[in-house]
């Protein structure tokens, strides 16, 4: 059962159990998807029924911020603690590295995420890099063919899920157009929304320079 934050359903889970629901998500057949919303995101969606819903379909909602924990408590209706994207990514990307699947990073300027792959494959040895496409497109249709013909376990997206429902929303829509669970594979999509991948590099940058 979630936890309602202002009409946001959140996951009621400590950063450890989210990494391990995220890891049994991709073991599971077919497209799914976690996104991380903080105090503005929950505004948004406030605002936006397209973004609500969107946020509100995903898989696993992981409240990204001391807000979002304080204003459940104030409900009466307490969460376990913050689950922050950047660290649940990273929590993420370790058990990938264990079983050697693959990540496809979309977001940023182009060559950010470039540079964040070679630097991830050195922070976690046995991850995958799938592939990696920057957030200057006006066409969903080529990236979404890119993600799954890169045959990538999951996809770090950093593009947000705001306006009429998001470019996010609109690639994972697309992607559960294929159908991967006859072929018996799994997708999972992870929507940093708070975030973008230029952040991930000024923290792995900092870690190895």
């Amino acid at each position: 059962m979630r936890i309602d934050v202002l009409g946001v359903g959140f996951d009621n889970l400590t950063m450890t159990e989210a990494v391990s629901r995220g890891a049994a998500l991709l073991e599971e057949p077919g497209c799914h998807y976690v996104v991380t919303p903080n105090p503005e995101i929950v505004e948004v969606c406030r605002e936006n029924p397209a973004a609500m819903q969107a946020v509100n379909g995903a898989d696993l909602v992981l409240p990204d911020g001391i807000g979002v924990v304080k204003g459940a408590a104030m409900l009466g209706t307490p969460l376990k603690e913050k689950t922050p994207g950047i660290e649940f990514a990273a929590g993420l990307m370790g058990k990938m590295a264990e079983r050697g699947r693959s990540l496809y990073l979309l977001g940023a300027k182009p060559g950010v995420a470039d540079m964040a792959a070679e630097r991830l494959q050195k922070q976690y040895p046995g991850l995958k890099i799938a592939g990696t496409h920057d957030g200057y497109f006006k066409e969903d249709a080529p990236v979404v063919e890119a993600i799954r013909e890169s045959g990538a376990d999951c996809v770090f997206v950093c593009l947000g899920m705001v306006g009429a429902g998001g470019v996010g929303y609109v690639i994972s829509n697309s992607l559960q157009g294929y159908d991967y669970g006859t072929a018996g594979v799994a997708i999972l999509l992870v929507f940093l929304v708070a975030y973008c991948i230029e952040r991930v590099f000024v923290r792995i940058k900092k870690k190895f320079y």
